[in-house]
């Protein structure tokens, strides 16, 4: 596989950048949203472009996009052993026009297209996933976290929910078994294996229980939970809770349902 072909499919599956959009309208480098203020400013910013009704759900979208692009580079480094550095002197968070849809938006920019071969190991691999964890992720979510006053783990859930995602489109891109079975491996060490430390935690942070509850619209089919809530409620457009959502009452459940029966 060359260079072009990884971009394009980091690009088209794992919503992650190597230039800029066509009109963009501000571009932040995450290293800058380290910083309380300037994270506070742009998650401001971020909540009036997804018309959130509270200050947490830019934080959790952010989280969730963060993690799909993470897998992206989780993915690479499983098939190819090659690695784009992700960090958060290389990463930008770009609001942009989207044409497509006629809608603003916010998509991720990797800066750098300085591809690094590694040696086929497992090791080498795990060292680079664990600064990805401590230089990227772990930062990110101390700094949002406190930005807007969620805990930790909400942001957790939403990279795990990220990284579940990309997980499976990476397993869908595996060119053979052993390319499978290396990003099995590495996504489970990643999401359970993982020193804690890496995370500032007592336990690896994206490391959730596996619970599936049946379909609100589908009886008998069982699906598997949120980890934690998107917060998608909490925005101006939405009429209710996702169906997976770990926050659905019994009222919230029953409701649901006559809805859908109305159709």
């Amino acid at each position: 596989m060359d260079y072009n072909q990884m971009v394009a499919e980091l690009e088209a599956r794992f919503f992650l950048y190597t230039k800029d959009q066509p009109v963009v309208h501000q571009e932040f480098v995450v290293e800058q949203l380290l910083l309380q203020e300037e994270a506070k400013a742009f998650l401001h910013k971020y909540g009036k472009q997804i018309k959130a009704l509270t200050p947490h759900p830019p934080a959790t979208y952010f989280c969730s996009k963060l993690g799909i692009a993470a897998a992206g580079i989780v993915t690479m480094l499983a098939r190819q052993h090659l690695l784009l550095p992700m960090t958060p002197a290389s990463l930008s968070a770009q609001f942009y026009w989207d044409d497509t849809y006629q809608v603003d938006g916010m998509v991720f920019k990797i800066n750098s297209l300085n591809w690094q071969e590694g040696p086929r190991t497992d090791e080498w691999r795990r060292t680079e996933i664990e600064q990805l964890i401590h230089n990227l992720l772990t930062p990110v979510v101390t700094t949002f976290s406190q930005a807007v006053d969620i805990r930790p783990r909400e942001l957790w859930g939403q990279l795990a929910a990220g990284l579940e995602y990309g997980k499976t489109v990476g397993l869908s891109l595996a060119g053979d078994d052993e390319e499978a079975e290396r990003i099995e491996r590495d996504f489970q060490w990643l999401m359970k294996d993982a020193d804690p430390a890496l995370f500032a935690s007592r336990k690896n942070a994206l490391d959730f229980p596996h619970r599936l509850v049946e379909s609100l619209s589908e009886p008998g089919v069982m699906k598997r939970m949120k980890p934690t809530c998107c917060l998608y409620y909490q925005t101006e457009q939405a009429k209710r809770k996702c169906v997976t959502c770990p926050r659905l009452t019994a009222a919230d459940k029953a409701k649901i349902k006559e809805e859908i029966a109305i159709g």
